[in-house]
């Protein structure tokens, strides 16, 4: 066998390692629209069920990506105001994704959607994207009931290539009600949604929040969708082993054809 010949071979055997499929893994995480529905306590005491968004905004409402994989970094933020539309989109290493709230002013029918595909990593690393509605302040009338409700899905797939490669998730969507008592942050209800492995989940979310006082009350609501991945890639990478060990093989064959004959 010619050494035009054996590189030939080389190369053809290399692809099969280097063209081999690569590992991969898709997140999405939706919550919304959300929806409000007011329930009177008393309907004999005058007080027409309300409630006003226009209290404190304890915290912004943001869009985030984030992309970390060896040796390099990326991210990106948005912020905006209560009920405004926010959107950031990053692609870098291999991983793709979006985090988008939308909304037209208003808590009704407002959403917030993050996902994200890893294709083909090379190093190690990982990436996260969220949209969080922020800590939304609120007051609620006195003697009144308020439901929140969202509808919220999840759903992650992932597959690996090679031996010694690893990958993980984390997807969650969350709805949690505080209620604001001298300055404290009291939890009074909470609905998620959440994974850490490779599956759909769909359904609502239901959080209330009631003020059964004759007084007006303020309270906080928070939604997020959010999902991260990582990936571990094997040690040694496997294209550069698969090159070795086919350059090795058909070498020794050459050797073997070129040995005088006795």
């Amino acid at each position: 066998m010619s050494f035009r010949a054996a590189a030939v071979l080389t190369l053809a055997a290399a692809s099969l390692f280097a063209e081999a499929e690569a590992a991969s893994l898709t997140g999405n995480a939706s919550f919304g629209p959300l929806s409000i529905e007011l329930v009177d306590l008393d309907p004999t005491d005058g007080i027409a069920p309300s409630i006003d968004f226009s209290a404190t905004n304890y915290t912004a409402a943001y869009t985030g990506a984030m992309i970390d994989f060896i040796p390099d970094y990326s991210e990106q933020f948005s912020e905006t105001g209560r009920w405004q539309p926010s959107s950031v989109q990053l692609s870098a290493n291999g991983v793709t994704g979006t985090a988008n709230i939308a909304s037209s002013g208003t808590a009704a029918g407002t959403t917030a959607t993050a996902g994200a595909t890893l294709n083909s990593p090379t190093s190690s690393g990982g990436f996260t994207f969220l949209a969080d509605l922020g800590y939304v302040g609120f007051t609620l009338s006195a003697r009144t009931r308020a439901v929140f409700t969202s509808a919220a899905s999840l759903e992650t797939t992932g597959s690996l290539a090679v031996p010694g490669e690893d990958l993980d998730v984390l997807a969650f969507v969350d709805l949690s009600l505080y209620r604001v008592v001298e300055g404290a942050w009291l939890g009074v209800g909470q609905d998620r949604i959440e994974t850490f492995q490779f599956t759909s989940i769909s359904r609502s979310l239901t959080a209330t929040f009631e003020n059964s006082g004759a007084t007006d009350q303020t309270g906080i609501m928070r939604g997020i969708s959010y999902v991260g991945g990582g990936y571990t890639a094997p040690v040694p990478e496997p294209a550069p082993a698969g090159l070795l060990l086919a350059g090795l093989t058909v070498m020794a064959a050459v050797a073997r054809c070129r040995r005088p004959s006795h």
